[in-house]
């Protein structure tokens, strides 16, 4: 692989992003206040096998785009990238990133193909299914997600392009009932209002099914993560470019996201009629150093709130906030 690798670069046009990031996050595990409550005052310990529900992380991360013409001088572009995440403290939240794509340009439009997989990603602690005791074990997931994206013609300051996405969760062993399945599709845009000033929006609607019948038996409080749900998302994102003449970018976003919980059984309380509203606002800021160099940092705040038809106390499971503080170096070629 890497030889193949050394060979197209050889050959081919190249270029690449290098980044590592330090980010702080106060809520690894996404728990509510309640949840954290306890963990704080150790009411039933056994729920939180950890030692802190906040960590500082690592990122780093390479991506490379090789570049060759074919088809009537229309760019193919094949890119490759690795992300590696890291905590200080709760290690089992460590875990890999890995994407692999193919882009053709055909003149005023291109098509892309891509694939990504999270090998093994903690989620949170549940107690075991499997076990009659209070046992509470990891619940891991492996990620795989495909997207084709079509990015349309131009027109004027306007720029479209359309997405669909396949993913699959597939759980441990402990928490396959819960393997899902889903189909999304999507449409972005970026908006050019001025030489320094452009706007990005988005919005994705998804559909997730889950690959087997769901257990029988009522649910508890955490025993299993999400179902089965219909999702919407909304986007939007402001890029200011060298304010005040210096070579500094500043990124402004938020993210609501509806999520629709679709079983028609009514003894799982746990998702039966329930809805989440999820918030995301980010700042960050990019200032170039030099040629190749790119000094950055950024803050993000996101919330969860959910409500139930047949559960009103969801929210104290449920319902989370978030806070994220980052800093981070980038080279770039």
């Amino acid at each position: 692989m890497m030889i193949a690798i050394l060979y197209f670069i050889a050959l081919w046009d190249y270029s690449y992003d290098c980044s590592i990031n330090v980010t702080y996050d106060n809520n690894i595990f996404n728990y509510s206040q309640d949840y954290i409550d306890d963990f704080m005052d150790q009411i039933r310990p056994h729920r939180f096998p950890f030692e802190t529900y906040d960590d500082l992380f690592t990122n780093v991360a390479m991506d490379i785009l090789i570049r060759n013409k074919f088809l009537k001088e229309r760019t193919t572009t094949l890119n490759l990238g690795v992300h590696l995440c890291q905590y200080a403290i709760n290690e089992q939240k460590d875990f890999q990133r890995l994407t692999v794509g193919l882009r053709q340009s055909f003149g005023s439009w291109a098509l892309k193909g891509s694939y990504r997989i999270i090998p093994r990603y903690l989620i949170r602690y549940y107690h075991d299914p499997r076990s009659t005791y209070m046992d509470y074990i990891p619940c891991n997931v492996r990620y795989h997600t495909l997207t084709g994206k079509i990015t349309l013609p131009r027109m004027a300051s306007f720029s479209p392009a359309l997405m669909y996405h396949y993913s699959i969760d597939d759980y441990v062993e402990a928490f396959d009932i819960y393997d899902a399945r889903a189909h999304a599709i999507g449409l972005q845009a970026t908006i050019e209002l001025s030489r320094t000033l452009q706007m990005d929006v988005g919005y994705d609607l998804k559909s997730s099914f889950l690959d087997t019948i769901a257990a029988t038996g009522p649910l508890d409080d955490e025993e299993v993560p999400d179902g089965a749900y219909l999702q919407q998302t909304f986007e939007a994102g402001i890029e200011l470019h060298g304010p005040i003449m210096l070579p500094l970018s500043i990124i402004i976003g938020y993210r609501y996201t509806f999520r629709n919980y679709r079983t028609d059984d009514p003894d799982d309380r746990m998702h039966f009629g329930r809805r989440d509203h999820q918030h995301g606002l980010s700042l960050n800021a990019e200032l170039k150093v030099r040629s190749g160099i790119v000094l950055s940092a950024g803050f993000s705040h996101g919330l969860r709130n959910a409500t139930s038809e047949v559960f009103p106390e969801i929210k104290t499971i449920k319902n989370f906030n978030q806070n994220r503080i980052c800093a981070g170096l980038k080279f770039y070629y």
